[in-house]
């Protein structure tokens, strides 16, 4: 019975993200970065948000620091930042992380699709799902 649920498991990690090789919690957030972004849009209304990117080590590429996509969060209520509760962030410094790397790094349109980060981050690894990755960006924690 446990056999039976391990294979299952490893077929749905495996079908939501083809392009990525999922490598398991062999990830350590190094570094989070935080910045606060306040958007306004046209009909008036303000909003802030937390974005954060995160530093990472992998264990297959020792030596090596890799940078996270960004990540945002949007605070709620409305009115001044200053008095907004900031969300928290995924993942702080010395967690241990799943991690995917991307099978075909090459791919400049996959890399796209998947926002791999364009700051030391080759061969694409993620420590966000990429099978959510492949959306288009929205509020919150993704």
């Amino acid at each position: 019975m446990l056999f039976a649920f391990t294979v299952a498991l490893a077929v749905v990690v495996a079908a939501s993200a083809p392009d990525f090789a999922f490598l398991g919690k062999t990830g350590v957030v190094e570094h989070v970065h935080h910045r606060l972004v306040l958007r306004q849009y046209a009909n008036g209304t303000v909003v802030c948000v937390d974005v954060y990117g995160y530093d990472f080590v992998v264990d297959e590429a020792p030596g090596k620091l890799f940078r996270s996509r960004e990540e945002n969060c949007t605070r709620t209520g409305a009115g001044d930042c200053k008095f907004a509760a900031p969300q928290p962030a995924s993942f702080a410094r010395g967690d241990a992380v799943d991690v995917w790397r991307m099978l075909q790094p090459r791919d400049t349109e996959k890399r796209r699709r998947y926002r791999c980060s364009t700051v030391n981050n080759f061969p694409c690894y993620k420590i966000f799902d990429p099978a959510r990755d492949g959306d288009e960006p929205r509020s919150g924690a993704v």
